[in-house]
């Protein structure tokens, strides 16, 4: 079964497939199908940091299962590309904790051994052009013969990396008889200004059209079913207003720590990790007004207003934490985050925060929207909390709940 994450994945490349006019595939079961994709196309799709955490954990499983769907074209391969020196081989034992115990039969065994077939790895500095020789070669080789080669370059890289090795690959990997598409994921730069730095830079290289960048929290079904649950729903609309409601809680507990990705978290801390992405989006969907139509341009347009709307957070509308070292815990609970070998001693990133948003419009007047979000948590959980007002006289004595 894929995770949440892995699901928006998915919904990408499948997305990347159907916008870039591919015909939508039958319901094989065996690998790459014969049909209806062009025998006479190639495509290729080049996971730049294969061998970092997300490619093993999410990246390589997924398209594993896209494989073994039967959701991959019949002239496919993963040009595989990092820093570090490895091979398919090492990659495969990193990638098998995570897909060899979800292999229901002999037949889903085999496949997965065919899978790493189409698999290549090379490796070399992604903002040098010359490194990239090897993955040229490899993908000039597989297109001989084609009419048309499509790229999608996935870049599972550190945001300090995507400029210049954006430009690198419009230098060698660009294709010239197909359609390249770049997969960026946050964040996009550390804040507004680099954000800025990030977009003016991969304007001149890729078109908006060229880019996708990936907040995966919105490929979770429950987020997309927000605007089904709000708009599609007449009895529940109109009470979604300050009249009815007396505030909004959007809950992120995971109940593990940094997990050895310190150095990440310190640059970060747990705002910019979720906070004003993940997080933001969902208030967003909960907060916005109806869209004219359901189209991504609309949608958006309607989510910026919400923001446009919310007042600038004050010191006292935030609190933040670090987590320590639990004297009764086992494992990781009896670390702290500065005990991360990646994390100064005297680090002061936060890894909660509890923050209270408020939106100066007609329907959001005085309700406070409050984004809580932690690691090293007593639970994992995920949730959207609306509590409606109480009304003027309680016939149960308080023991009726104005949850959502």
């Amino acid at each position: 079964m894929l995770c949440l994450k892995s699901l928006c994945i998915s919904l990408l490349v499948i997305q990347t497939l159907v916008e870039s006019k591919w015909v939508s595939p039958d319901n094989s079961t065996d690998g790459l199908i014969n049909s209806p994709y062009p025998d006479n196309e190639a495509y290729t799709f080049v996971l730049l940091g294969i061998t970092g955490d997300l490619s093993q954990k999410k990246l390589m499983p997924t398209l594993f299962t896209l494989y073994k769907e039967g959701l991959l074209p019949k002239n496919f391969q993963i040009a595989g590309f990092a820093h570090s020196k490895s091979s398919v081989e090492a990659i495969r034992k990193l990638v098998d904790p995570y897909v060899v115990n979800t292999l229901k039969n002999e037949h889903e065994k085999q496949l997965y051994e065919q899978f790493w077939k189409i698999v290549t790895y090379n490796s070399g500095d992604s903002q040098a052009d010359k490194d990239y020789a090897p993955v040229v070669d490899i993908i000039n080789k597989f297109e001989v013969g084609k009419t048309k080669g499509h790229r999608l370059v996935y870049f599972a890289l550190p945001p300090s990396l995507f400029a210049k090795t954006a430009l690198a690959v419009k230098h060698t990997i660009y294709s010239k008889t197909g359609w390249t598409r770049l997969v960026i994921e946050k964040p996009f730069g550390r804040d507004s200004e680099s954000s800025k730095e990030l977009s003016d830079a991969l304007a001149p290289i890729f078109t908006e059209k060229e880019i996708y960048r990936i907040d995966h929290y919105l490929g979770k079904e429950m987020v997309q079913n927000i605007l089904a649950l709000r708009f599609g729903n007449r009895q529940l609309e109109p009470t979604w207003n300050n009249e009815h409601i007396a505030n909004v809680e959007v809950l992120f507990k995971e109940p593990f720590g940094t997990q050895g990705r310190g150095d990440y978290f310190e640059q970060y801390a747990i705002i910019r990790d979720v906070v004003q992405n993940h997080l933001l989006q969902v208030l967003a969907l909960i907060a916005m007004e109806r869209p004219e139509s359901n189209d991504a341009d609309k949608i958006r347009n309607e989510k910026l207003y919400v923001l446009q709307h919310m007042k600038d957070l004050a010191m006292e509308d935030i609190v933040l934490g670090q987590y320590v070292a639990n004297p009764k815990g086992v494992g990781e609970a009896a670390t702290s985050y500065t005990d991360d070998p990646k994390v100064p001693k005297n680090s002061t990133a936060a890894t909660y925060s509890l923050v209270a948003l408020h939106i100066d419009n007609d329907r959001w007047r005085g309700v406070p929207f409050f984004i809580r979000s932690g690691k090293a948590t007593d639970e994992s959980r995920v949730e959207v909390r609306v509590q409606y007002k109480p009304l003027a006289e309680d016939l149960f004595n308080g023991q009726a709940k104005r949850d959502m």
